[in-house]
C-alpha cells in the first residue's frame, strides 16, 4: 500500500527515521494480561463493593442501634474469609 505524504510523515515520526521505499511497516495490537494476581484482586473488590451496598441498604432500613451490630457482623465476616 502506497502511503500518503501526511500518513508517510506520522509514521516517520513515530519510527523516529525515513521510511525506505521498499520497507515493510507491520502494526499488532495485544490486549494487556493481567499482573499475577489481578485477577483475583479485581474478584475480591466487586465482592467488597457488592457486601457494602448490601449492608448499606440493610443499614438504611435498620435503627441507629443495629447499625454498629451490621458493621461488626460485616467485619467478622471479611475476618472469616481471609481465614
Amino acid at each position: 500500500m502506497d502511503l500518503g505524504e501526511d500518513e508517510r510523515a506520522v509514521l516517520e515520526r513515530w519510527l523516529g527515521r525515513p521510511i525506505a521505499v521498499d520497507e515493510t511497516i507491520s502494526v499488532n495490537a495485544w490486549q494487556p494480561h493481567p499482573l499475577p494476581g489481578q485477577e483475583r484482586r479485581d474478584i475480591l473488590h466487586r465482592e467488597i463493593i457488592r457486601q457494602a451496598r448490601e449492608i448499606g441498604l440493610r443499614a438504611s432500613q435498620a435503627e441507629s442501634d443495629d447499625t454498629d451490630d451490621l458493621l461488626n457482623e460485616a467485619f467478622t465476616s471479611v475476618r472469616n474469609a481471609r481465614a
